[in-house]
């Protein structure tokens, strides 16, 4: 069974990053970072991918994010590569078999964490992928069901909770305590605009 890149289990070759983004013309301060540490880099490479795809570099973007799944230190850093590589291969119509096992990697058991279900649960959503979103919602909103959470944590996993409570509801579940309790909440823009008020 070959390797699943994005699972916490899999220890990456982390010096091998560098050579992985050869020829990318990364930023100075990106690749210095990368060269530097690359357990700090995962943010400002995946920052370098999203501008290579808005800039129409999509060939680009995939090696980077290609090389972030398989190199990166950090576990999140490579399920959102992971993420960002699914996002273009759903959005450009490309290589719906490789996009599968994306999302087979990604929702294998104990392998997503939370910031990353978080991202990709609505992307499959937005696909029609219902179960996998679903699971996905599931596994963002696990860390919060404990008692004593505080109401800016509350209302930062109520914009999940909503997208839990939705796909539940297409999927013809019957409402749990979660979806009843989210729907009190007001929607997920009202939540975020309480959110910023809040920290402001």
């Amino acid at each position: 069974m070959p390797t699943n890149t994005l699972s916490p289990r899999y220890l990456p070759d982390a010096s091998a990053l560098a050579e992985a983004l050869t020829g990318l013309g990364l930023s100075g301060r990106t690749a210095a970072l990368v060269e530097q540490d690359p357990h700090l880099a995962g943010e400002a490479l995946l920052d370098e991918a999203d501008a290579l795809r808005a800039a129409g570099a999509i060939q680009e973007a995939l090696v980077l994010l290609d090389a972030l799944i398989v190199h990166a230190p950090e576990t999140e850093d490579r399920q959102y590569a992971a993420i960002g590589k699914l996002a273009i291969l759903l959005e450009e119509q490309l290589f719906p078999l490789e996009a599968a096992h994306l999302v087979a990697d990604l929702v294998a058991s104990s392998v997503l964490e939370e910031g990353p279900a978080a991202a990709l649960a609505p992307l499959l959503e937005e696909h029609g992928e219902l179960d996998a979103a679903l699971e996905c919602y599931d596994i963002a909103v696990r860390g919060y069901l404990s008692a004593g959470v505080p109401e800016q944590a509350v209302l930062l996993l109520a914009v999940p909770l909503a997208g839990r409570a939705r796909v539940r509801a297409a999927l013809g579940l019957e409402p749990d305590f979660l979806d009843t309790a989210v729907h009190g909440l007001g929607t997920p823009e009202e939540l975020m605009e309480e959110l910023a008020a809040q920290v402001n």
